[in-house]
C-alpha cells in the first residue's frame, strides 16, 4: 500500500505552523516511542540525545519547498518569514484563515489609547523561549526594536515613537494613528526572539518561542533542519524534527514527492495538482492567502 503523503499547495502561515509542528495540547494521547532526538536549547541541539518522553515520536519529517531563506537572521530581507515558517518563532498576534488577527504570544487583543497613538499589549505569562527562560515585556520589546531598527521592511509599516515595557505589558506609541496595528503585529516581520545573544545568528538562527529549534542551515543549498523544542510552552511537540529541502525546480519537487523522498511538499505547480488530487495516496491542502499566488 502506498504511504500516504501530504501535499501543501498554498499553506497559510497559521496552517503551516499547525501541520508541521504536530503539536498537541498537554495530555494529548499519542503513540509511545523512545530514543527520539531531543534538542538542547541554548547549545548544540544535536548533542546528548535522551530517551523521549511518552507520547513523542522520533520521526524526522521530510518537507520539500520551492522557497527558502538566504540566512536565518530575521532582519535580513524577508528571512523573518522562515523563522515562523520553520516553526521556530512566533508573533504577538496571528492571522486566522479568515485573515483576522487573534492573540498568540499576547494574552488578549491590544487596546488603543483615546488619541489612537498608544497600543497596549499584555503578554501571556506562561511563555518561555527554547532555553526555558521566560518571555517578558523587556525581551519582547528588544526583539520588536531590533526588527524595526534593522529591517528596512519593518520601517515601512508605521512611524514608531517608542516602545515601553513594564512586566508583561508592552506599550507601542506611534507618531500618527495606525488603526491596523493588530494586523501589523501579526506580520512575521515582528517575530519575537531573544536578542541577548545573536552570535552567528545568520547561520545558527535566533532562540525563540516556537515548537522547534534550529539544528542546521546550509547557505549554499538553503536547506534547513529543525528539532523539537522540549520546552515548548504550547504543549507537546509530537515529532522529532523536520528537514526542509529547497527544490526550486517544480518538476523535481513533484517527482521527489511521488517517489517517496518527501513526506510533504510546499509550492507544487498548479498544473501538477490535478495529478495528486486524482491519487488517493495523497492529500492536497489549500487555504486562503493574503497574497496573489
Amino acid at each position: 500500500m502506498k504511504t500516504k503523503k501530504t501535499l501543501a499547495l498554498l499553506l497559510a502561515l497559521l496552517l503551516a505552523f499547525s501541520l508541521l509542528a504536530g503539536c498537541g495540547s498537554p495530555g494529548t494521547d499519542a503513540p509511545k516511542t523512545t530514543n527520539a532526538p531531543t534538542a538542547n536549547p541554548g547549545g548544540d541541539p544535536t548533542a546528548n540525545p535522551t530517551e523521549a518522553p511518552a507520547g513523542k515520536s522520533d520521526k524526522i519529517m521530510q518537507i520539500g519547498t520551492s522557497q527558502s531563506c538566504s540566512t536565518l537572521d530575521p532582519v535580513n530581507g524577508y528571512d523573518y518569514w522562515y523563522t515562523i515558517r520553520y516553526g521556530v518563532g512566533e508573533t504577538l498576534l496571528k492571522f486566522g484563515l479568515d485573515m483576522s488577527p487573534s492573540p498568540w504570544l499576547a494574552a488578549e487583543m491590544p487596546t488603543v489609547s483615546a488619541d489612537n497613538l498608544t497600543w497596549t499589549v499584555k503578554l501571556r505569562d506562561d511563555v518561555t523561549f527554547s532555553t526555558g527562560e521566560k518571555l517578558t515585556g523587556e525581551k519582547a520589546k528588544a526583539a520588536l526594536e531590533r526588527q524595526y531598527a534593522e529591517s528596512g521592511l519593518a520601517k515601512g509599516y508605521f512611524a514608531l515613537k517608542e516602545i515601553k515595557a513594564e512586566g508583561q505589558t508592552l506599550t507601542i506609541t506611534t507618531e500618527a494613528p495606525v488603526p491596523i496595528m493588530p494586523y501589523l503585529l501579526a506580520d512575521p516581520v515582528f517575530v519575537i526572539y531573544d536578542t541577548a545573544d545573536l552570535t552567528d545568528v545568520a547561520d545558527k538562527g535566533p532562540i525563540a518561542t516556537g515548537p522547534f529549534v534550529f539544528k542546521s542551515f546550509d547557505a549554499t543549498t538553503r536547506n534547513c533542519s529543525v528539532l523539537r523544542n522540549d520546552n515548548y510552552w504550547g504543549g507537546q511537540v509530537n515529532i522529532g524534527g523536520i528537514d526542509f529541502t529547497m527544490l526550486a525546480d517544480a518538476s523535481t519537487l513533484s517527482m521527489s514527492l511521488q517517489n517517496g523522498e518527501l513526506d510533504a511538499a510546499y509550492g507544487i505547480n498548479v498544473e501538477d495538482i490535478s495529478r495528486f488530487e486524482a491519487d488517493p495516496g495523497y492529500t492536497v491542502l489549500t487555504s486562503p492567502s493574503g497574497r496573489t499566488t
